[in-house]
């Protein structure tokens, strides 16, 4: 039986106290009794250390360490065999009330398997020592809030809450493909279960597996939850890899990804050159061809893997042209692997670009090409100064200066391509009868055969490769033709007392004689008498010849169905030549006639070394000049020969 002292005593936790009884009567009072003691404890205190943790799949595991004070005071022993603790379990946080077992002191952890899978369970744990204090249990262990999902409360269960897990479903939507040189990067999403039935339990980390083709483990780690991709480089050209992926939760690893295989490839190289030419030109600007041999490496080491496309990369070193407008540069333009040529378009008149191109195949980018500079360029302007010279041969000769645009704003010789010049007979160019194209940046140009006395208008335009420029202004030019291809005069030896000689003439005609032509020669100062013609006069000519003379002229005429060419010889003989006045230079003058279009030209030729002297006057060799003063007035131009103190002193005019 217990009986209560009616005096409170202060008694001390953890004290031995040490109690005997007696009895007392009216009488007298007994002996004490045998003397008891016990250690005075309370109730233990919580358990320490507690950590509720998943202990694998669908199983939890609840750990602890003893409370700290187990009933006689912090740090003071107590005997296990009275000690035991209790265990909370309830299914979900609404439950009204749980199951309550309890455990062998000597136990520290608990494992509770087969649980609901997605369920969160709410766990805690006591001890109970044999104190009578609250039948011995201590206060549940009291979780903080930043712990556990609900607050911790002394005022029953303490519990704290943990969702029940499986292992987590393979990743998904994993992809395995070439990313930069012998690299391939693996990509996946989250598994559509991470533990709990849905995708919203935390992982652990993922493990990514990579294996070439026999097998061998090439690449394996453990990669954060947060990392979703993985480039695994170092690998093998044409090799094939496979790639496989798994997530890991609290409950353990989750199931494989399928594999997914791609072959390591080399970044494609470049290729080997770029080329730019101009092309034409557009209203809305320039365009420039941008061609290049194919790439030999595309991804293996040679040519055989097909590339995905080629990218052509221009750019501008000027921010504007030479008149100020802004220097306008088209992106990048992918073309398909089998093309490798394209024409850019509305680039600047007058700006420097240049041109990269690159190849591109799965494992990325590959290098770009030394780049190719052009100079977008337009219509150059009209050729400037054009002058035009007549010459003889029926040639005229055409010069003229560099225009002050020839394509980039600027008057700058090497954008010139070629000049093209053209001849007309009227001055408004309806129709042009020849066309003539320079060599290069040549700035002169002739035309040649043509018709003496028809007038030729001229004019001269400016090539560049992309564009032709308007026309120069318009020139023009009388043709004019020499009669005389060379000259031969043999003189006898002068007549005393008259000054007269005889003379043989051979003259070699330049061009052609016409049909009804007649040839008139002038000898100035001479009076010619006697003139007859040898049987060939005018060699392998069909038609009638005649010959006569009056003053200073000889007059040769023919009548035939042809025309004589020219290089055809015509020669002549003169009884008497007669000068009065031998001092000075002998002259002769050379005069053709068409009778068909009744136009006169008169040429002179000056034969330098030759001298009158007895006996003969030859003259070897002929040079041209025009000594005309203006284009239409036609001036008398003389054949000199040199006969200064050439004759006996008796045969000369005192």
């Amino acid at each position: 039986m217990t009986y209560d002292t009616p005096n409170t005593i202060a008694l001390v936790q953890g004290v031995r106290y040490y109690v005997r009884v007696r009895a007392e009567n009216t009488l007298d009072v007994s002996n004490y009794s045998d003397s008891v003691s016990r250690d005075l404890n309370l109730a233990p205190g919580p358990p320490n250390s507690v950590n509720l943790s998943v202990a694998g799949n669908l199983s939890l595991q609840l750990d602890w360490a003893a409370p700290l004070d187990l009933g006689l005071g912090a740090g003071q022993s107590y005997p296990l065999d009275s000690f035991q603790y209790s265990i909370y379990f309830q299914k979900n946080a609404n439950q009204s009330a749980g199951d309550l077992f309890s455990v062998s002191a000597s136990s520290t952890e608990l494992v509770l398997d087969r649980l609901v899978k997605g369920t969160t369970y709410y766990i805690s744990v006591r001890a109970q020592n044999d104190a009578l204090q609250n039948g011995g249990y201590g206060d549940w262990y009291n979780h903080s809030a930043g712990d556990c999902s609900i607050a911790a409360v002394n005022a029953g269960p303490a519990t704290c809450g943990i969702l029940v897990v499986d292992f987590p479903s393979a990743p998904q939507s994993v992809t395995f493909e070439q990313n930069g040189n012998l690299a391939i990067q693996a990509v996946w999403s989250r598994p559509a279960d991470t533990g709990p039935g849905d995708s919203t339990y935390s992982l652990n980390s993922y493990q990514v597996q990579v294996v070439d083709s026999v097998g061998t483990i090439a690449y394996d780690s453990s990669l954060a939850e947060t990392v979703l991709n993985v480039t695994v480089g170092g690998l093998t050209v044409a090799e094939y890899y496979r790639v496989q992926i798994r997530g890991i939760n609290h409950a353990g690893n989750g199931d494989w990804s399928t594999f997914v295989s791609s072959i390591a490839l080399l970044l494609p190289a470049p290729p080997s050159t770029v080329v730019t030419a101009w092309t034409k030109v557009l209203a809305s600007g320039a365009v420039i061809t941008v061609s290049f041999p194919l790439s030999t490496q595309t991804g293996l080491g040679n040519d055989t893997w097909p590339l995905l496309r080629y990218e052509v990369v221009p750019s501008s070193p000027n921010s504007t042209n030479p008149e100020g407008t802004t220097c306008f540069v088209p992106g990048t333009i992918s073309l398909d692997r089998t093309v490798n040529s394209t024409e850019i378009g509305n680039l600047t008149k007058g700006c420097t670009y240049s041109f990269a191109v690159r190849s591109v195949n799965e494992a990325g980018t590959g290098n770009s090409t030394s780049s190719a500079f052009r100079l977008a360029i337009g219509t150059p302007s009209a050729p400037l100064n054009l002058a035009v010279q007549a010459v003889y041969s029926g040639q005229l000769d055409l010069e003229w200066d560099l225009p002050a645009d020839t394509g980039g704003f600027l008057s700058q010789p090497y954008l010139v391509d070629r000049y093209k010049a053209e001849a007309s007979l009227d001055a408004s160019f309806s129709s042009v009868f020849e066309t003539k194209l320079t060599k290069g940046q040549e700035r002169s140009i002739s035309f040649f055969f043509l018709q003496e006395g028809v007038r030729v208008y001229c004019r001269v335009f400016q090539l560049n490769e992309a564009a032709e420029g308007p026309n120069s202004t318009v020139v023009s030019e009388l043709p004019i033709i020499p009669p005389l291809l060379d000259a031969n005069v043999t003189l006898s030896s002068p007549r005393t007392g008259n000054v007269s000689v005889s003379a043989a003439v051979v003259l070699k005609l330049f061009t052609a004689l016409p049909a009804e032509g007649q040839i008139v020669v002038f000898f100035p100062n001479f009076t010619v008498a006697g003139v007859s013609l040898p049987s060939n006069t005018i060699n392998g000519v069909d038609g009638t010849v005649s010959v006569s003379s009056q003053g200073e002229k000889v007059y040769i005429s023919r009548a035939g169905s042809s025309a004589v060419s020219g290089s055809t010889t015509v020669s002549f003989t003169i009884d008497d030549l007669v000068n009065r006045h031998w001092a000075g230079d002998a002259l002769f003058r050379v005069q053709t006639v068409s009778k068909q279009d009744n136009f006169t030209i008169d040429r002179s030729f000056n034969v330098s070394g030759a001298t009158l002297v007895q006996g003969a006057l030859v003259a070897p060799s002929v040079t041209f000049s025009d000594r005309r003063t203006g284009v239409v007035q036609t001036t008398l131009v003389e054949f000199t020969l040199s006969a200064r103190n050439t004759l006996p002193s008796d045969g000369l005019i005192k």
